[in-house]
């Protein structure tokens, strides 16, 4: 920032220089999610944008983000910060605000294998359907309901004998084990 700037009373996060205005959204303090929500629609630098949208905590705003910003790498930072508080959001109403903002297979089946909640586990997998997906989420979700109800859902033969050989817990494997045994996948 310039002497002059100083004197003007332009805050760093205004700076013509897109660098100084990415370190200061790092400086930004979390409660400031207003100005760090400006910065992350407004900005002219999609690098500044990225920058602010991982610090947005708004799901809403950060799902209109991934849709609408015309930079794929703005998208992508909005749709990893709905994955991580979806994934590790204690509440429920703010971890399936975030759930609501995913729609890509890939994405929904990080959040049903490590959400830290169990019914938004429940949830993500209810919108997955990509057998690959369902049985990788019956071999490691954290939650013992979630690979349960993903076993459930494999029909393909070949993913079930993946889970019934490459699950790390036993019980979701002999299930698999057994229904390979008994030809129904």
């Amino acid at each position: 920032m310039s002497l002059l700037d100083r004197f003007r009373g332009q805050p760093e996060w205004q700076h013509v220089d897109p660098s100084v205005r990415v370190s200061a959204v790092d400086d930004l303090d979390d409660d400031a999610q207003g100005v760090l929500l400006a910065i992350a629609t407004e900005d002219a630098d999609a690098g500044v944008r990225a920058a602010a949208v991982g610090r947005v905590t708004d799901s809403a705003a950060l799902a209109r983000i991934a849709e609408t910003d015309a930079d794929s790498g703005v998208q992508a930072e909005a749709l990893t910060a709905l994955r991580d508080i979806a994934v590790g959001e204690t509440d429920r109403a703010v971890a399936e605000a975030a759930l609501s903002g995913l729609s890509v297979t890939k994405d929904l089946g990080e959040v049903a294998r490590g959400a830290t909640l169990e019914a938004v586990g429940l949830a993500a997998l209810e919108r997955v359907d990509a057998q690959k997906t369902i049985s990788a989420v019956s071999r490691r979700s954290v939650h013992s309901s979630v690979r349960h109800a993903a076993l459930g859902r494999v029909t393909d033969s070949d993913e079930l004998l993946a889970v019934a050989t490459k699950s790390d817990h036993r019980d979701i494997a002999l299930a698999a084990f057994d229904r390979l045994l008994a030809g129904a996948p």
